[in-house]
């Protein structure tokens, strides 16, 4: 289905020619002789990547630099969830980490951005029926490379029966208009673990699934594909489908560079959706204060991704596009989100809004609170307690299978879902014994009542004393105790509700104030979709830090 390929062993080639560069020509301790390639053709020159080609550039359009720094994660105002709150976790200690320096696209991916890959998919797709039957179609005789300079031949009436099975089945169609089947746009690609084939097509019937008795039968009609929505992000997505998005503009991004330069060194890492921890260190926006490194300054990062604790500036408008929010009578303070699109024009947004319609934060992006939710990368985390302070994340993870001779470990790469996370299983049978971490013997459960769910806290913070629990440990630790052990068993009742859990963060066009806090963490399966969630992109600063100016 894909004009060009490249080996994800090449890229790193690529990265590692970069970040490890000599300027010697021999190497003192091996003896190879480098840059010489009659020899061995091993370069370890300081390689200049070339500036991006214009089309190369439209890939890495939007991209903002964001430098790495240290942050307290977590920071959220006093958030009481109900059993209402069936995505909302609770929120927990805030924790010091660190990020390292990355890229993030200053807007959610547009109707328009994912378009284009769903049009790349279906097109694709024709190309390699036609290249079937009729091998002109690939690039040279022998090659499985498709021709995509033949892109305006794909549709015409000659190559109709050869593209049928592309279409609905007659009886299935609206009207008897010809249309495309669209659950045969698939994406196959190595994600890094195993070939997926992902069918990439939005859900557009979210906007009825998530609001039964609501008629947004107009926005599952056109808001997809109608060009007025061009510039509005893409909902209906899964997780699933925005990391196919994902690897797609890589691919594009990486080919269009080599068919411009042949040169792998000037190859980027993989667009990737973003971390928590990266998502909200650029929600927060510190860029202003720079200089402020201390500990307070840290502390006193914003609740919201802009600088007041207010909702609205000085004339009224509200930051972001949000929901909606009730005072204790009751009475609609915000019936819809509304926002200032330029300084002489004031809108009203019942649903989405078009991106940027609203004011950048401190590193200039767009919509970090409200309009569309986002994907993130990590599974959600229980509590901060299994995160690590530097470059903290919680995805694919090394469990380690072996003996208990640290001389003969195996490791496997598994995912943290899976049950044998952070267990250590020895090859003799009658030996077998678990590592004591947060994941498996101390972790809440839905079946823990109040007590149960106290202890095992106490137990993995080292506090619990067997011979004075639980007189001793529950009076010194009751008023932290009590509420942090609820909040742990309505967190474990909300990812039992959703298999699969992302996270996601920020909040979109329908969730109040609470949910657009920087700090705040929803859950949703990452094999489904809602009106209410996008994703924007972001990308890893391979080599140096940034350059102090």
């Amino acid at each position: 289905m894909k004009a060009y390929s490249i080996n994800g062993a090449i890229i790193m080639m690529g990265i590692i020619t970069l970040t490890n560069c000599r300027t010697t020509k021999n190497e003192v301790t091996t003896g190879w002789t480098y840059n010489e390639p009659e020899i061995s053709g091993f370069e370890t020159s300081p390689v200049k990547q070339k500036k991006l080609s214009k089309r190369a550039a439209l890939y890495f359009k939007d991209m903002l630099l964001i430098e790495g720094g240290t942050f307290n994660m977590g920071r959220v105002s006093n958030i009481i969830t109900t059993i209402d709150d069936t995505t909302l976790l609770e929120s927990d200690i805030p924790r010091r980490v660190t990020v390292v320096s990355f890229y993030l696209c200053n807007h959610e991916v547009t109707n328009a951005e994912y378009r284009e890959f769903v049009n790349w998919v279906r097109d694709s797709i024709a190309l390699w029926l036609l290249a079937k039957t009729d091998p002109s179609f690939y690039l040279s005789e022998g090659s499985k490379m498709l021709n995509w300079k033949r892109i305006t031949e794909i549709y015409t009436e000659k190559n109709h029966e050869v593209l049928q099975e592309m279409y609905m089945p007659e009886n299935e169609r609206f009207y008897k208009k010809k249309m495309f089947d669209t659950k045969r746009f698939n994406y196959t690609f190595n994600n890094g673990l195993y070939i997926d084939s992902i069918c990439i097509y939005p859900d557009t019937l979210c906007w009825i699934n998530d609001f039964t008795y609501g008629y947004n039968e107009p926005l599952v009609k056109s808001y997809f594909w109608h060009p007025a929505y061009n510039n509005y992000p893409v909902v209906g997505v899964s997780w699933n489908q925005a990391n196919a998005y994902c690897h797609w503009r890589t691919e594009r991004l990486n080919n269009t560079i080599l068919e411009s330069s042949n040169l792998i060194e000037n190859l980027y890492p993989s667009f990737r959706l973003p971390t928590e921890a990266e998502w909200e260190y650029a929600a927060i926006g510190m860029d202003e204060n720079k200089k402020k490194e201390s500990a307070e300054y840290i502390s006193s990062a914003n609740i919201f991704p802009w600088k007041e604790k207010n909702l609205t500036d000085k004339k009224g408008h509200f930051y972001a596009n949000f929901g909606p929010i009730i005072d204790r009578n009751g009475y609609w303070v915000k019936p819809f989100s509304e926002g200032i699109v330029d300084k002489n024009h004031k809108e009203s947004y019942v649903y989405t809004s078009p991106i940027k319609s609203f004011p950048a934060n401190g590193f200039k992006l767009y919509d970090m609170a409200g309009n569309v939710a986002e994907w993130m990368l990590d599974f959600p985390k229980m509590t901060w307690e299994e995160d690590m302070g530097y470059r903290p994340f919680r995805g694919n993870v090394f469990s380690v299978i072996g003996s208990n001779d640290s001389t003969n470990i195996a490791t496997t790469n598994k995912d943290s879902s899976d049950i044998n996370n952070g267990r250590f299983i020895s090859n003799n049978s009658n030996d077998e014994f678990e590592k004591d971490t947060l994941t498996s013997l101390f972790k809440v459960n839905t079946d823990d009542d109040l007590h149960a769910a106290m202890t095992k806290i106490l137990r993995r913070r080292n506090y619990y004393d067997p011979a004075s629990f639980p007189d001793t440990c529950i009076e010194n630790y009751r008023q932290w105790l009590i509420p942090k052990a609820y909040g742990e068993i309505h967190n474990a009742k909300v990812l039992e509700s959703n298999i699969f859990p992302r996270t996601v963060k920020g909040g979109s066009w329908a969730d109040g104030p609470i949910y657009v806090e920087c700090g705040s963490r929803t859950v949703f399966s990452e094999n489904k979709s809602s009106c209410r969630i996008g994703f924007r992109v972001a990308m890893l600063r391979a080599g140096l830090p940034v350059k102090k100016k």
